[in-house]
């Protein structure tokens, strides 16, 4: 289940990105988190439940910097979307990005260390699951709190998000408020599953079964891969960038006064009689001048 919904989420990530870049800039924040959730999810998926050391060896560490992105993705995406006056990064916003390079200052040397050694890390994680915990690859910080910050990091940008959202329901549409609400609750649910998941696991031994038969795990499985289905079957206008124009204010159409009216009528007569009669459009060279 979670390999069919990381691959699933990591497609629709990116027609996400593909269908909207130009007109909808924002879902690119949107495309960008689903995207970083996928890799997580992979990567989850490869260190317990895969086989290929290979695979492992590929995503192991190697994305982790910028997991801690996932957190100021979200928020660029919920700001967009409740003030699209401020759709552009700006300087200050340089500031959520700094504990992504501080862990990539943190696992730099792992991350220019030899695929052999990735591949001999990736095979110890395989062999035993707990020697995840021994096998510590960061170097500024230990293992415990590189795992724990993650979910942690997503846990307050997303509460922080619900906030922003609550003080301007009321200037959304019924459409998009519905699709922010299904999807504050279904990463509420998962975030908050995952880190009692977590603490849990850090007070014994990392087991395989014990997390694969944990309630919390599967209904999170479950929330996780509503996500990208609600999008396709419910808010197809968010996948693919299909204007709402629920509410917008039409242009006024102007009138024609009773002078102007006979003027084109009688134009538009003459047009015709002289296409009926001369027939330019036979001549090669004819065009609308």
């Amino acid at each position: 289940m979670f390999l069919f919904n990381s691959l699933l989420s990591l497609f629709i990530s990116i027609i996400l990105v593909v269908y909207n870049w130009k007109e909808n800039k924002n879902t690119i924040y949107l495309g960008g988190f689903l995207f970083l959730i996928s890799i997580y999810s992979l990567t989850h998926y490869f260190s317990v439940f895969g086989n290929s050391a290979f695979w492992l060896a590929i995503f192991y560490g190697n994305f982790s910097p910028f997991m801690l992105l996932a957190g100021p993705l979200l928020y660029f995406y919920f700001r967009s979307i409740l003030n699209p006056a401020k759709q552009n990064l700006t300087w200050r916003d340089g500031i959520h990005f700094v504990p992504s390079i501080i862990h990539l200052v943190n696992i730099f040397p792992y991350l220019i260390s030899p695929f052999s050694y990735k591949l001999e890390v990736a095979h110890a994680i395989h062999q035993n699951l707990n020697t995840i915990q021994l096998i510590n690859i960061n170097y500024l910080y230990s293992f415990k709190f590189a795992f724990l910050s993650r979910p942690i990091a997503l846990l307050i940008y997303l509460l922080w998000c619900t906030l922003l959202f609550l003080r301007q329901i009321s200037q959304v549409n019924r459409k998009t408020s519905i699709w922010l609400m299904c999807f504050i609750f279904t990463l509420l649910f998962t975030t908050t599953a995952y880190l009692s998941i977590a603490f849990t696991l850090f007070k014994s031994t990392f087991s395989v079964e014990s997390v694969n038969t944990n309630p919390l795990y599967l209904s999170s499985g479950v929330a996780y891969i509503f996500l990208p289905i609600a999008l396709i079957l419910f808010f197809p206008e968010v996948l693919y960038g299909i204007k709402n124009t629920d509410g917008v204010e039409k242009k006024p159409q102007t009138e024609l006064n009773e002078e102007e009216l006979s003027f084109y009528t009688d134009l538009a007569k003459s047009i015709e009689n002289y296409l009926h009669s001369e027939k330019p459009y036979l001549n090669p060279g004819f065009d609308l001048k």
